[in-house]
C-alpha cells in the first residue's frame, strides 16, 4: 500500500485482484489520455478524490507513480487452485507448463478481443477438473471463469501472463530463426 495523503491505495500486484490490476493496465494504455492523465484516472480508479488530486504537488504525484514502478511479483506457476468448491488445473503437478495448441488458439482471439486479458488467460488455461473438452471451451464457460477468476489474486496468476508471452515470443523467435522468414530467404 501506498499513502496519497489520507488515502492507502494498491500499488502492488500482490495487493491486487486480477480484476483491478486489468482495469489499471486499461487506464494505463488508454492512448487518448496524456501520460500524466492516466496517471490521474488509476489514482482516482484507486480512490483518491478528484479534488485531492487537483491539489497534489509534481513531488507527491511523481512518488505516487514510482510506488506502482517498484514492485515485483513472483515468477513461480501454481499448477492448481481451488475455487467454489472446484478444482481447477493449468497442468499435473511435477511437469512442466506447456502451452496446448488449442488453447493458444483462444489466448489469441482472447488477446485481440478481450481487455480482461489476463483472466481470459486464465479461464483457457485453467481447467476444471470434474469437465470435459467441449466445456472446457464453450465460450459460456470461459467467460464465467473469466469473471469469477477475475476476484483471484494478481500476484499470483500474474506468472502465467508473463510464461505464456515468453513462450509465445520464444516459438516466434525460433520459428522465424529455422525458416528464415525474417528476411525473406530460407533457412540453410
Amino acid at each position: 500500500m501506498y499513502k496519497v495523503r489520507d488515502y492507502e491505495i494498491k500499488t502492488s500486484i500482490n495487493e491486487m485482484t486480477i480484476a483491478e490490476f486489468e482495469s489499471i493496465s486499461a487506464l494505463l494504455k488508454n492512448e487518448s489520455l496524456e501520460t500524466i492523465e492516466r496517471y490521474f484516472e488509476v489514482l482516482e480508479f484507486l480512490g483518491v478524490p478528484e479534488a485531492i488530486l487537483d491539489e497534489l504537488t509534481d513531488e507527491e504525484l511523481f512518488n505516487a507513480i514510482k510506488s506502482f514502478n517498484t514492485q515485483a511479483a513472483s515468477k513461480e506457476l501454481k499448477p492448481s487452485f481451488e475455487l467454489g468448491g472446484y478444482t481447477y488445473r493449468a497442468y499435473e503437478d511435477g511437469t512442466e507448463f506447456s502451452l496446448k495448441a488449442r488453447d493458444l488458439s483462444y489466448i489469441e482471439k482472447a488477446a485481440k478481443t478481450q481487455t480482461a486479458w489476463l483472466s481470459y488467460i486464465m479461464a483457457i488455461i485453467f481447467k476444471r477438473e470434474d469437465l470435459g473438452k467441449s466445456e472446457h471451451y464453450a465460450d459460456a464457460h470461459i467467460k464465467f471463469k473469466a469473471k469469477i477468476f477475475g476476484e483471484l489474486n494478481a500476484g499470483e496468476y500474474y506468472p502465467y501472463m508473463l510464461a505464456v508471452t515468453e513462450r509465445i515470443n520464444q516459438q516466434i523467435t525460433n520459428y522465424v530463426k529455422t525458416t528464415g522468414a525474417d528476411n525473406g530467404v530460407p533457412a540453410e
